[in-house]
């Protein structure tokens, strides 16, 4: 199955570069700890941290509330609480120990369960945790729950095929990463870039899973192309098309169903 390997590497591979800094649209929540240091007029070094009701205590000021805010929102909203009392001063903020959060990794992963991470995770570090789909795991259909509703559905061979990691989330705690049962599959080899068994969402063609596969090799020979695959009454069905054309018709460029495989030939073989 292409893709299957992809949580098999070690954890570092997946897991989030604590020393670096914070993303700046990262939102603060309780167990997060925020160094203060005030300088100018009045001296002090503060280390504050959330607690359950995402609030913060400042000596002589009160509380403040910090949860969901941006490190940039927290400072100003700081900067306005402590002008009531002091003057001329300076102020920086940063984060020193960052919270950990509970997210649940379930369906057709290898180690379902609770996981606790750090919240700088990301959907990919939790699925990796988790050890990543088992063999009936799908790849193209992940779903990314919070608050009991599908916040997005995730596609990783946008990432194997292409490199795009947009879909790989930041987390909140209690949000939960479901992987169904794997979609229809079909194999391909032959004289392709990738042969592998892939995943497909239904409807695809001929063309498309060649292209999936990396597309051809120099030798393959499009001109017979073999398609095998079991019929309505069980029977077997074998199809050899041409594709060597520029433009394929809908007879050649066959739409592929579930359990279909694919040999591209090779014409040193023929």
């Amino acid at each position: 199955m292409f893709g299957h390997n992809m949580f098999d590497g070690s954890a570092e591979s997946f897991s989030p570069i604590m020393e670096a800094t914070p993303p700046p649209d990262y939102k603060l929540g309780p167990g997060d700890n925020v160094l203060v240091n005030v300088w100018g007029r009045v001296d002090m070094q503060l280390e504050l941290t959330i607690d359950r009701e995402g609030k913060v205590f400042i000596p002589k000021v009160g509380e403040i509330i910090a949860w969901g805010l941006t490190m940039q929102e927290f400072k100003k909203r700081l900067q306005t609480s402590l002008s009531s009392y002091y003057t001329d001063y300076e102020l920086s903020v940063s984060l020193g120990k960052i919270r950990r959060i509970k997210v649940f990794v379930y369906g057709e992963v290898k180690r379902p369960g609770g996981y606790t991470i750090s919240s700088l995770s990301t959907l990919f570090s939790a699925l990796h945790k988790a050890g990543g789909a088992n063999g009936n795991g799908s790849l193209r259909n992940i779903k990314h729950i919070r608050h009991n509703k599908v916040k997005d559905e995730i596609d990783l061979y946008r990432f194997l095929l292409t490199g795009d990691n947009t879909q790989d989330a930041e987390l909140q705690s209690g949000d939960v990463i479901f992987v169904p049962v794997i979609g229809p599959k079909i194999s391909i080899t032959g004289q392709v870039k990738r042969p592998a068994i892939y995943e497909v969402f239904g409807g695809e063609r001929l063309s498309d899973l060649i292209e999936l596969a990396g597309g051809s090799t120099a030798e393959a020979f499009l001109e017979m192309v073999d398609v095998d695959r079991i019929g309505d009454d069980d029977n077997r069905i074998l199809l050899t098309v041409d594709l060597s054309g520029e433009q394929y018709d809908d007879d050649s460029n066959l739409v592929l169903f579930d359990g279909d495989r694919i040999n591209v030939p090779s014409m040193f073989g023929l």
